[in-house]
């Protein structure tokens, strides 16, 4: 049996929950149990060898949240999603494997999605792989850019896009798979130079394409991984699945 390469989980949760106007989206009570949870089991069913979590606004909640089975690591001040894993770097120096990196507010990521994105980054080894979802509906995530031969040119976020970029129906569910220790050369040549003055994870893409390296998009096939949570209609939209199994339309 060929030998898997080794795994870490980081889950990125140091955000503010602004238009939620509540406590931070991973410590909110969903169907029973923290939306911290939910994330966290999807998260175990990929058997890596340490979690770590990336805590900033409201950091003890958010640690109470997740519970002792995570290693937790503090983002301050919160520049970006790039920053949130660069702040990883020293406690990985010696690691040497692969990084799956998720969002804890997508409760309803499905574990067998997760394993899937894991087994066919270790199966094809590209320089990263990301989770995308062919949406049914609008939707505000990130349009992923093909050539005529469907590789991955990178991403275009909605604010920027063309109405025919805006068309394209694959996005990005910014949860993904990277070589480590490689991918924090990348992590440090990204630059702050937009309206938010933070380093986006996103921006990762863009940049290996341009260095000639190979980036590949693997689809999602659970409509709940590509349902988070960012207003209360969502929370309840999601509560609703967990109760009472109502479908998630026009994700």
């Amino acid at each position: 049996m060929e030998q898997t390469s080794p795994l870490v989980a980081i889950i990125l949760a140091a955000g503010k929950s602004t238009r939620m106007q509540m406590k931070p989206k991973s410590a909110l009570p969903l169907a029973g149990k923290p939306v911290a949870q939910w994330a966290l089991s999807a998260v175990k069913e990929t058997q890596p060898q340490e979690i770590f979590v990336i805590v900033g606004h409201e950091a003890e909640m958010v640690k109470n949240a997740f519970g002792p089975e995570c290693k937790f690591v503090l983002q301050e001040p919160q520049l970006g999603t790039g920053h949130a894993l660069m702040v990883c770097q020293r406690l990985l120096e010696d690691f040497v494997g692969d990084l799956l990196v998720v969002f804890g507010d997508h409760p309803l990521i499905s574990g067998q999605d997760l394993q899937n994105l894991v087994a066919y980054h270790r199966q094809n080894k590209p320089a990263a792989t990301m989770l995308t979802w062919l949406r049914k509906g609008e939707s505000s995530f990130g349009r992923i850019l093909r050539d005529e031969n469907s590789k991955v040119l990178g991403i275009i976020e909605v604010p920027d896009a063309s109405p025919q970029q805006l068309a394209i129906r694959e996005v990005n569910l910014s949860m993904y798979c990277f070589p480590c220790p490689a991918i924090f050369d990348v992590l440090h040549h990204i630059r702050a130079d937009n309206k938010k003055k933070e380093y986006y994870l996103t921006d990762v893409v863009g940049l290996l394409v341009q260095e000639g390296k190979r980036v590949e998009a693997f689809t999602a096939q659970h409509p709940g991984t590509a349902f988070g949570i960012n207003t209360p209609e969502e929370f309840a939209r999601a509560e609703a699945f967990l109760l009472k199994n109502v479908p998630l339309e026009q994700v």
